[in-house]
C-alpha cells in the first residue's frame, strides 16, 4: 500500500470525516497514519479522484525520498518548474519551523537531483509556507511542473508530490455562474452540499430528497456524484422555478422530479425514501440586528418548526433511512445559541465515521461539527440521523 495525503479545506474536521466516508463508500481499505488541522495522511492501495470530495484542497502521494520523486517524473521531461509547500502533519511546531527553515536547502537538493536525471529545473520563490491551489495549478501543473510537499510529522518528515488540486473554477461556475442564483434560497455552497451527500454514504441507486431545495445545490452535487434518483421540493414556487432552470443548465438531458410542497405535508407525496439531505430555513434575515430576547424567541420558533419537519420526515423514510441536515447556530455577540432539539427527535444521532478518535476532530459538546466563518451571525451545524 502507498502513502497518500489530503490537504484539508477550511473546516478540517468536516473535511476529514468526508474523506473517511468517501473511502468507506468506495470500499477502499485504508489506515490513518497521521492527522492534523492541515493534512490527513493515510496508507491505501488507491484513492478516488479529487472530484469526489467537497473540501479537499490537494491530494498528495508520498515517496521514500527526493530521489524517488525525481525517478517518477516522465523520462521525456527536459525542463520543468517546481514549487514547495511545508505542512504541519501532527509533529511539534518546533519541527515545523525547523523544516520551513530547511526548505530552501531541500529545494536546491531537488534541483541537483533533477539535473542528474537530465532535467533542467527552476523553483518558485519560497515566500509563503503553503502554495495556494491556484498557484499550484496555474504555475506548475499546467506547465508540466510539480509541487514538492514536505510534512513535519510526529515521527518523521514526509516527502511528497501533489497529484491533483481542487477544481476551484468548476465550483465557482456551479455557484456564481448559475442562471438563477437567489441569495434568499440558494446560499448552500456547492462544496458543503457535496460533503453532505458524501456523509450519507449511500449507494448510487438510493432515493434522495431535498425538501428545501432552494436553487438546487444539493440536488446538483448529488447528480454529479452519480445519484440518479433525486427529488426536490420547496414551499417557495420561485425556488422551484430557479431550481429547475439551474438543473436544466447543468444537466440538459436529465429530467429531475421537482414539486412545490410545504415541508409539513411531504407525506402526502413521498414514501420509502433512503435519505433526506437538506439545509432548511435557518432563521430571519434580521437576526443580525435583533435584541437578545428576540434572538431567543427566533430560536424557539425554529426549534418548533424543525421538530415538526422531522416528525414529517419520519413518515417518509424507509426503516434505517438517513438524514443529513443542517441546523442553525445563532451568534449573538459572544454567545452561540444551538437548537435544543437533539433529545426530542425520534431518530438516532450517528457518528460521522468509524475513526473519529484518530482524526483529531473539533467537535462541539453535542458531538457535532459546526461550519463557521468569522463574522457570521448564523453558522451551520451538520447532523446525521438514522
Amino acid at each position: 500500500m502507498d502513502l497518500y495525503g489530503f490537504v484539508l479545506g477550511t473546516n478540517h474536521s468536516l473535511c476529514k470525516v468526508e474523506i473517511s466516508a468517501v473511502l468507506k463508500s468506495k470500499r477502499i481499505n485504508f489506515e490513518i497514519v497521521t492527522a492534523s488541522a492541515e493534512i490527513l495522511i493515510i496508507q491505501a492501495e488507491k484513492i478516488p479522484s479529487i472530484n469526489d470530495f467537497g473540501s479537499t484542497a490537494k491530494i498528495v502521494r508520498f515517496y521514500k525520498d527526493l530521489n524517488e520523486i525525481a525517478a517518477d517524473i516522465p523520462s521525456t521531461t527536459k525542463n520543468l518548474t517546481y514549487g514547495l509547500s511545508v505542512y504541519h502533519g501532527g509533529g511539534k511546531f518546533k519541527q515545523l519551523n525547523q523544516l520551513w527553515h530547511e526548505a530552501p536547502q531541500i529545494a536546491r537538493e531537488m534541483k541537483e537531483i533533477l539535473q542528474k536525471h537530465g532535467i533542467k529545473s527552476g523553483f518558485l520563490p519560497l515566500k509563503e509556507r503553503i502554495l495556494s491551489t491556484v498557484s499550484v495549478k496555474e504555475n506548475l501543473l499546467k506547465t508540466g511542473g510539480f509541487e514538492l510537499v514536505l510534512i513535519a510529522g510526529p515521527d518523521q518528515t514526509y516527502f511528497g508530490k501533489t497529484l491533483a488540486v481542487q477544481p476551484y473554477e468548476e465550483y465557482s461556475r456551479r455557484d456564481y455562474g448559475r442562471p438563477a442564483r437567489d441569495s434568499r434560497t440558494g446560499l448552500t455552497p456547492p462544496k458543503i452540499a457535496k460533503m453532505m451527500v458524501n456523509l450519507a454514504s449511500l449507494p448510487n441507486d438510493a432515493k434522495i430528497l431535498d425538501p428545501f431545495c432552494g436553487s438546487g445545490t444539493i440536488l446538483q452535487e448529488a447528480i454529479l456524484l452519480g445519484y440518479n434518483q433525486v427529488f426536490g421540493s420547496d414551499k417557495d414556487i420561485r425556488a422551484i422555478t430557479n431550481c429547475r432552470q439551474n438543473l436544466h443548465w447543468q444537466f440538459p438531458n436529465i429530467k429531475i422530479n421537482l414539486r412545490s410542497i410545504d415541508a409539513l405535508k411531504l407525506s402526502q407525496f413521498y414514501r420509502n425514501l433512503d435519505a433526506i439531505i437538506t439545509e432548511p430555513y435557518l432563521g430571519s434575515p434580521k437576526l443580525r440586528i435583533m435584541r437578545r430576547d428576540q434572538v431567543l424567541k427566533e430560536r424557539e420558533n425554529l426549534e418548533n418548526f424543525y421538530l415538526e419537519v422531522l416528525n414529517e420526515f419520519k413518515k417518509i423514510l424507509k426503516p434505517g433511512g438517513i438524514i443529513v441536515m443542517i441546523l442553525p447556530v445563532i451568534r449573538y455577540k459572544n454567545e452561540f445559541f444551538y437548537l435544543d432539539i437533539l433529545d426530542k427527535v425520534k431518530f438516532k444521532q450517528q457518528k460521522y465515521c468509524d475513526y473519529q478518535e484518530k482524526l483529531g476532530l473539533n467537535l462541539t459538546n453535542r458531538g457535532t461539527i459546526v461550519y463557521y466563518r468569522p463574522g457570521q451571525t448564523v453558522s451551520r451545524e451538520i447532523i446525521i440521523w438514522k
